[in-house]
């Protein structure tokens, strides 16, 4: 009975056209995309915190720093995408901190202290992380940050009004272009 239902099974997939993807063959800008319910054509690309921190040590780019079960990272990634489309940015790093952000890890000490100057203090006086957090790294410098959403309290309707959006987007514009502009610089030689 049981390789009656198998073969059932397999006959239709197989006669109904479906495929089904490898784990391996789903691209991050997919599990983005369903993650901040945004269009799969993203430049999001999944960092592990060590990829992350020799990145902000030695690297250059756009990270991400966002929890998609926050309501305010999922605003603000539809605003940081809108200007990332405008702007033709093709790649951004993505980190969610929030399963070692508790814990305080060894990983996450090491970013705190990577991101020193830019942070935030908590009741405790502890620096700390607030998401969404956005940052333009170049050759293991921090250009600047913006995380003016991750400063909201209160209910998401109220604070994330179309005025507030409004000067999100212009902030996170301006960030890119900073990115854009010593990008620039460094093909050209500025």
């Amino acid at each position: 009975m049981k390789k009656i239902i198998i073969f059932a099974i397999t006959l239709l997939i197989i006669i109904s056209g479906c495929s089904v993807k490898k784990v391996e063959d789903v691209k991050d800008s997919e599990i983005f995309a369903k993650e901040y319910q945004i269009s799969k054509n993203n430049p999001y690309e999944y960092k592990s915190i060590s990829e992350v921190i020799d990145i902000i040590e030695n690297g250059s780019g756009i990270i991400l720093f966002a929890d998609p079960d926050s309501d305010y990272s999922q605003e603000s990634v539809k605003v940081l995408t809108s200007v990332l489309k405008k702007k033709n940015i093709k790649q951004v790093y993505y980190y969610n901190p929030s399963n070692i952000k508790n814990k305080r890890t060894k990983s996450y000490r090491k970013l705190l202290e990577l991101l020193d100057g830019y942070l935030e203090y908590d009741d405790n006086e502890n620096n700390c992380l607030l998401l969404p957090d956005i940052y333009v790294i170049k050759n293991g410098n921090i250009i600047d940050h913006v995380n003016d959403s991750a400063k909201l309290k209160g209910n998401i309707e109220e604070e994330f009004t179309d005025k507030f959006k409004r000067k999100l987007y212009s902030k996170y514009s301006k960030l890119i272009d900073k990115y854009d502009n010593d990008t620039m610089c460094s093909k050209e030689g500025c």
